[in-house]
């Protein structure tokens, strides 16, 4: 119903300003509208993140400090092994600034091998490396 009146109301007034084409005014609008556009550009959130990794006998923990931005987008948080770089396990999460996380990893899954950390970010390119690397025996 509010649609309705609101299209009569338009007609209305292209009726009263004297322009007998409803669509010619239309086109109109949007040419002047166009005088009116600006541009913002919403900036990149930083990524800045601190890994540690630690063994406590067998079991490998692995702590996460975001020390940049909160994250725009989920990250990409994964264990690999570090000699062919095969998935052990990964989450995806997004983190706040100054939020920590820790990760523990029993001995079973990686049976001592060395692992590597690395955390992407999705929302911008990086390059991969191991944010950290260790062996638990």
């Amino acid at each position: 119903m509010k649609m309705y009146r609101l299209f009569h109301a338009f007609i209305a007034l292209i009726m009263l300003a004297g322009v007998g084409n409803a669509e010619a005014a239309a086109k109109k609008s949007m040419i002047d509208d166009v005088d009116d556009v600006s541009l913002a550009s919403i900036p990149e959130a930083t990524f800045d993140i601190f890994v540690q990794a630690r063994c406590h006998g067998k079991t490998a923990e692995v702590k996460l400090i975001n020390k940049g931005d909160r994250w725009p987008d989920l990250g990409e948080f994964k264990i690999f092994r570090a000699d062919d770089k095969s998935v052990i396990t990964g989450r995806k999460l997004v983190m706040a600034k100054n939020q920590r996380a820790s990760f523990v990893l029993q001995g079973s899954f990686h049976r001592g091998d060395e692992i590597g950390v690395f955390v992407n970010p999705t929302w911008t390119e990086r390059e991969f490396t191991f944010d950290s690397r260790i062996t638990c025996k």
